[in-house]
């Protein structure tokens, strides 16, 4: 995916001395795709319950209650999809609405659908780096995230990722090759260390 497609919201929160070097977004889809044994799942156990109302009906016939139990047989199938809805519609939303940005500087996450929120990452901070592929080159790549030195007393380093994206060995090669040059240039905070 080209910069100029996805790069626009990163682009925004670009400093002058900054310059974009990749952009992408996730592929919601992707998030779906684990759900389907839960989607499994709740179909299974919608048949087995209108398995069980319809025998219950044909046990005890009653004139005039099929219209009611017919209704009754529609209850877990909503519930179970709204439950679904409710849990998978803010993640997939959430993914949506995210373009992830590797700048000369650091690494920004651009996410949110109604509000948005912007996290960003020192590539001085960028520890380990770690991709899972699937096929059609696409994967997510995590990275250690290293507490500053001001941060150090407590924390433990975090694994941040961009998640679901398309070519992840192309990023992952843009990722590293960009830390490369940052390790060699100096930054003000190295040269406060100094």
């Amino acid at each position: 995916m080209a910069i100029e497609e996805t790069g626009s919201a990163v682009r925004k929160e670009l400093r002058p001395e900054e310059r974009l070097i990749w952009s992408g977004k996730p592929l919601p889809a992707r998030l779906l795709l684990p759900c389907l044994a839960l989607v499994a799942f709740g179909i299974i156990l919608s048949a087995i319950i209108w398995f069980v109302i319809l025998y219950v009906q044909g046990a005890f016939k009653s004139p005039g209650n099929g219209v009611e139990i017919w209704g009754m047989m529609q209850i877990p199938g909503l519930l179970f999809t709204f439950g679904l809805i409710r849990v998978i519609g803010p993640q997939y939303l959430e993914l949506k609405g995210t373009t992830y940005g590797i700048i000369n500087t650091r690494v920004i996450i651009v996410s949110g659908y109604y509000a948005i929120k912007v996290r960003s990452y020192p590539l001085s901070h960028v520890g380990r780096i770690r991709r899972t592929e699937s096929s059609g080159r696409t994967g997510s790549l995590y990275f250690e995230r290293t507490p500053s030195s001001s941060e150090r007393v407590g924390q433990q380093s975090e694994e941040i990722g961009l998640l679901y994206i398309r070519d992840v060995r192309t990023v992952e090669r843009l990722l590293k090759e960009t830390l490369a040059i940052s390790a060699n240039e100096p930054t003000c905070e190295r040269l406060a260390l100094r």
